[in-house]
C-alpha cells in the first residue's frame, strides 16, 4: 500500500467517525464511537482500529490521542499468558501460550449440554423473528442480527461472552472447542433466520 492510500484510508476513516457522532447529536442518541465501523468497506485492513488507521494522519498533523483508553489486565498461568484489554464496548482476549495446549475433546454429558443449550438459542432466535413479523419490524431484526454477525465475523465468537473468567475456563478445561463451536452453530442459525423469506 502506498503512502497516499495509507493517508487516504486514514481520512476516510476519520470523516466516517466524524460524522456518525454529527448526527448521533443530530439525533439526540447516546454516542457510540464504533457505529460507522459496522459498515465500513475498510473493516478487513483495519479490524476496527481506528487508532491504527489514522496514526499516519496523525502524526502528520502532530496530534496523537488515546482513542481506545482502556485498561490492561495480565493473567499468568504455568504454560499460558492472556492479556485482557477493556474498554467501553467490552473485552479482548490474547492469549499466549508457552507450549502446545492439547485441548480435550468434550464427554457425552458436555456434548448435551450444549446441544440443549443450542437448542433453546434456537427457539430464542425463532420467538424474536415471530415478534418482529407481528410488530411490522423485520428488516430492524435482519439489521440487528447482521450486525451481531458482522460482529461475531471482525472480533470472533467468544466476544460474545464478555468474560475474561468464563473464556480462561473455557481454554484450560479444554472447553474452548466446544464453545466455538456453538458460536458457529448460533451463527448459523441467525443467518438462516435473516436469509428466509
Amino acid at each position: 500500500m502506498t503512502e497516499q492510500e495509507i493517508r487516504d484510508i486514514g481520512i476516510r476513516c476519520a470523516l466516517r467517525h466524524m460524522d456518525s457522532l454529527r448526527m448521533q447529536a443530530k439525533e439526540e442518541k447516546k454516542a457510540d464511537f464504533t457505529e460507522p465501523c459496522k459498515n465500513c468497506p475498510d473493516i478487513e485492513s483495519c479490524n476496527c482500529d481506528c487508532s491504527t488507521t489514522t496514526k499516519k494522519i496523525a502524526d502528520e498533523a502532530g496530534y496523537n490521542v488515546d482513542l481506545v483508553g482502556g485498561t490492561i489486565k495480565l493473567y499468568r498461568m504455568k504454560s499460558m499468558s492472556v492479556i485482557v484489554d477493556e474498554d467501553e464496548n467490552g473485552i479482548s482476549l490474547d492469549i499466549k501460550t508457552k507450549y502446545p495446549v492439547k485441548l480435550r475433546k468434550p464427554g457425552r454429558l458436555i456434548r448435551a449440554i450444549y446441544k440443549a443449550r443450542l437448542k433453546v438459542a434456537k427457539k430464542i432466535i425463532r420467538k424474536e423473528k415471530e415478534r418482529a413479523k407481528k410488530e411490522k419490524k423485520e428488516e430492524e431484526f435482519k439489521n440487528k442480527v447482521q450486525q451481531i454477525i458482522n460482529i461475531m465475523n471482525v472480533c470472533g465468537n467468544l466476544v460474545l461472552v464478555q468474560d475474561e473468567g468464563k473464556i480462561l475456563k473455557f481454554v484450560c478445561s479444554g472447553l474452548i472447542g466446544s464453545e466455538e463451536e456453538f458460536f458457529e452453530n448460533i451463527k448459523r442459525e441467525l443467518s438462516e433466520a435473516i436469509s428466509e423469506s
